[in-house]
C-alpha cells in the first residue's frame, strides 16, 4: 500500500531529475522508471542543445578580429595562419564551454581530404561539421610544388583555418 505525501509547493522539484528521484523514493515500477528516465535524458539532451547555441551566440558575439599576419607571395595576398586564428578564438569558445576536435574522414572525390570537426559544449551537445578540400599540391602556376606529405600538411591547415572561421562566422 503507498500514502500520498503532500508537500509544500516550493519543496516540489518538479524538473524530469526531482521527478525521477521521487518515483525512485516511492518505489515506482520499471515501467513508470523507464518512461521518466526517457524524458530526463530528453530534457538534458535539449538543455545541453539550448546552452550550444546560447554559447555559439556569445564566441561570435565575443570574437576578435583575426588580423591577416601572412603574406601569400604567390598571389600577393594577405591572410591569417592558423597560429593567428585559434589565438584569437581558442581563449573565447572554451570561456563560453566550447571545444573543437579535428579528424579525417572520407571524402567522396578524388584526391581531395575531408576535414571533419566536432564541436561540443561542456553540457555534451555536439555537432560536426566537414569541408572536402583538394591536395594542396601545386603552386599558383599548376606545377607539382610539393611532396605528397607536403600537400597532405598543407590541405589540413587549409581545412583547419576555413572550417574554424566558418564554425564561429569569422571573416
Amino acid at each position: 500500500m503507498s500514502a500520498v505525501i503532500e508537500l509544500p509547493r516550493e519543496q516540489v522539484d518538479s524538473s524530469p531529475s526531482g521527478l525521477l528521484a521521487m518515483a525512485v523514493q516511492r518505489g515506482a515500477d520499471p515501467v513508470q522508471l523507464g518512461q521518466l528516465l526517457d524524458l530526463k535524458e530528453r530534457y538534458d539532451r535539449e538543455e545541453a542543445r539550448k546552452a550550444y547555441a546560447e554559447a555559439m551566440t556569445a564566441v561570435q558575439n565575443g570574437a576578435p578580429v583575426i588580423a591577416k599576419d601572412a603574406l601569400n607571395k604567390q598571389t600577393a595576398s594577405h591572410y591569417a595562419k592558423l597560429e593567428a586564428i585559434n589565438a584569437g578564438l581558442v581563449p573565447v569558445y572554451t570561456r563560453h564551454g566550447l571545444s573543437l576536435s579535428f579528424s579525417q574522414g572520407e571524402a567522396e572525390k578524388p584526391e581531395h581530404i575531408r576535414i571533419q570537426c566536432q564541436i561540443t559544449h561542456k553540457l555534451g551537445h555536439t555537432e560536426n561539421r566537414y569541408v572536402d578540400l583538394p591536395l594542396d599540391m601545386t603552386g599558383i602556376a599548376g606545377t607539382v610544388n610539393k611532396t605528397a606529405i607536403h600537400a597532405t600538411g598543407s590541405t589540413y591547415s587549409y581545412g583547419r583555418r576555413y572550417l574554424t572561421c566558418m564554425i564561429f562566422n569569422v571573416s
